[in-house]
C-alpha cells in the first residue's frame, strides 16, 4: 500500500480488479472446513472476498468458484470484519470434479450418521422415561 498526494491509502495491485457478485467456497483443514462467501472484485492474480466477520480463515486456503467452474489454491493478504484479499497461487484442477464429489459424499454420510444418532437418542429418551427417569 502506499500513501498518495491526498493522504489516501491506494493498495498497488499487479492487475486490474473488475467487480463481481459471484458465489464462493473457501474450504480448508483438508477439506473438512468450509465457508461460504462472495467474490467482490477478481483479477488474473487475485481477489476481494466478502465474509463473514466471526469468519476464521488460514493463511492459505482454495478458494472454490463453482460458476466459473474453478478452484484455485489462494493465500489471504489482509483482512478486515467483512472481507479478505487473497491472491491466487495457481488453480486447482482435481478439485472440480473428484475431491467436491467426495466431500459431498463424506458430508452425505455424516449427515445420516446424524440422523440415526438423533434416532438412537430419541429411543434411549423413551426407554428411560418408560423406567420413570425422565
Amino acid at each position: 500500500m502506499a500513501n498518495d498526494e491526498s493522504g489516501s491509502w491506494q493498495v498497488k495491485r499487479n492487475a486490474e480488479r473488475l467487480r463481481a457478485i459471484i458465489g464462493a467456497r473457501a474450504v480448508f483443514n483438508g477439506g473438512t472446513s468450509t465457508l461460504d462467501c462472495t467474490v467482490r472484485n477478481i483479477s488474473a492474480t487475485g481477489a476481494r472476498v466478502a465474509i463473514s466477520g466471526a469468519a476464521i480463515l488460514p493463511q492459505e486456503f482454495l478458494l472454490v468458484v463453482p460458476t466459473r467452474n474453478k478452484t484455485y489454491r489462494v493465500e489471504l493478504r489482509w483482512r478486515s470484519d467483512d472481507a479478505a484479499g487473497v491472491r491466487f497461487l495457481d488453480e486447482v484442477a482435481a478439485i472440480g470434479g473428484e475431491a467436491l464429489s467426495a466431500l459431498g459424499s463424506s458430508v452425505e454420510e455424516l449427515k445420516g450418521e446424524n440422523a440415526r444418532l438423533r434416532r438412537r437418542i430419541a429411543e434411549m429418551a423413551t426407554k428411560l422415561a418408560e423406567l420413570g427417569y425422565l
